[in-house]
């Protein structure tokens, strides 16, 4: 009873199957509410797998549209959701671009949204709704990266003043990339949260660990 929306058996056609694969919001929520309260551990992990798809601490993963703070059959709004629903499964590591999200919202962010029942979710009465903002007042209009240096200047530039050399430098694989790079690792930061290994790769907090452990043991 409690699992996540499977394929259809084999010979069913002419169905849509989106939401097979990629649950809406509530869907995920019921899910989640019940999973936590019977302790169903493997049900909840595929519900974190899930999230983590799209709320995550890959730089690469930012990089690209397709994974970053966008489930396909959520609505911008529900971010707020997303929110208690890291804090409830223990995973920090999702919150800085769950809350960069909710920046990322319009005056909506005040009201909150309801749940299919018509009641608001707890924590996010109205009023009650998370205001994050960057702490060292930068301001970020979208972490859905668009190259915005490159666009402006193939806008601005049709007479290709700019030498071949230059443009590329200001592209996705030179400054932007470094600009976008130091914004995301000071991302935790910004949110006004602290994450331990934000940014960092299975095997690089293994190594990590590895030395200070070392050092530990020669101390």
């Amino acid at each position: 009873m409690l699992s996540l929306p499977q394929p259809p058996p084999t010979g069913i056609r002419n169905q849509d199957t989106t939401s097979l694969s990629d649950p809406t919001y509530h869907q995920l929520f019921s899910v989640i509410r019940m999973a936590h309260k019977y302790q169903c551990e493997a049900l909840l992990e595929l519900c974190v797998a899930y999230l983590k798809r799209f709320y995550h601490d890959s730089f690469d993963g930012w990089r690209d549209n397709s994974t970053c703070m966008s489930p396909p059959r959520f609505e911008r709004i529900h971010a707020i959701g997303v929110v208690n629903l890291a804090r409830l499964l223990g995973h920090p590591k999702m919150l800085p671009s769950v809350l960069m999200a909710c920046c990322l919202l319009d005056a909506e962010i005040a009201d909150g949204f309801a749940r299919e029942d018509g009641t608001p979710p707890r924590g996010e009465r109205q009023g009650d709704a998370p205001h994050p903002a960057p702490r060292d007042g930068t301001v970020l209009y979208s972490f859905h990266w668009d190259w915005t240096w490159t666009a402006y200047v193939e806008w601005a530039d049709t007479r290709r003043e700019l030498c071949p050399r230059c443009f590329e430098m200001l592209g996705k694989g030179g400054r932007q990339k470094d600009q976008h790079l130091e914004i995301f690792g000071r991302l935790p930061d910004m949110m006004g949260i602290k994450v331990d290994h934000w940014g960092k790769t299975a095997e690089e907090i293994e190594a990590l660990t590895a030395t200070q452990t070392d050092g530990e043991a020669d101390g």
